[in-house]
């Protein structure tokens, strides 16, 4: 995302690297959440503990990111006291921080849950799971992609895919509710998956928040309260 510096000479130079450090980290963290999503995707629907050992591990380098995209953004805010376009970067870039070190969270639950139910006797039917999580992730490439391009139609799309992931998560969850009542034997598996889905669900409302943030930094409007700027 291009930055729109207030100085001149060197230290618009300075002004501008700035934000595209702050930037990369945030592109860094993004492709290491969604790794790890879909590590723990993989190693969930394999049962394989090793992979799900393997997100809990590498999470430790997105939280250690969030941090500096942190102190990234302070930097900038008491160093620069930026304004306008520049200033809506810096607070959408802490949004999306947040949201993605959740993402980040996320996964690792997904993991341990895959390492929990390898210990019990798999269900044939997943419910729709493996779905539910492709279109999660996907909803997060794509948020992260109108952010990189400045793409508000791609943001506005992620906020229309959102309605139909939360329709898929409802339609789950019945049937779960459902199997649950004929199988009582194999609640525990059925419990875990209903929480597998609520977690997917919200990895979309992250993307649908980063969306929102890329709607805001570019056309200085809130979608989540207006329909058009």
């Amino acid at each position: 995302m291009n930055a729109r510096p207030s100085f001149g000479g060197g230290m618009e130079r300075y002004y501008e690297a700035q934000f595209e450090e702050l930037r990369d980290l945030l592109l860094r963290m993004s492709y290491l959440a969604l790794e790890n999503l879909t590590r723990a995707l993989d190693g969930l629907f394999s049962r394989d503990v090793g992979l799900c050992a393997k997100v809990m591990e590498d999470d430790r380098e997105i939280d250690q990111l969030e941090i500096r995209v942190d102190h990234a953004c302070i930097d900038i805010l008491l160093q620069r006291q930026p304004v306008a376009k520049d200033l809506r970067f810096t607070t959408m870039a802490m949004k999306i921080n947040t949201n993605l070190e959740r993402l980040g969270d996320q996964a690792v639950y997904i993991a341990r849950v895959g390492c929990d139910l390898s210990r019990l006797p798999p269900i044939t039917d997943n419910f729709g799971l493996p779905g539910l999580g492709e279109r999660a992730r996907e909803a997060v490439q794509k948020a992260m992609d109108a952010f990189v391009r400045e793409d508000v139609e791609l943001a506005m799309r992620v906020r229309a895919g959102d309605e139909e992931i939360n329709r898929a998560h409802r339609e789950m969850i019945q049937n779960l509710f459902r199997f649950m009542s004929e199988n009582p034997t194999r609640m525990p598996q059925a419990v875990e998956l209903i929480f597998l889905a609520q977690s997917l669900e919200r990895v979309a409302d992250y993307a649908k928040n980063i969306a929102d943030e890329v709607v805001y930094v570019v056309e200085a409007f809130d979608p989540r309260h207006r329909k058009s700027p």
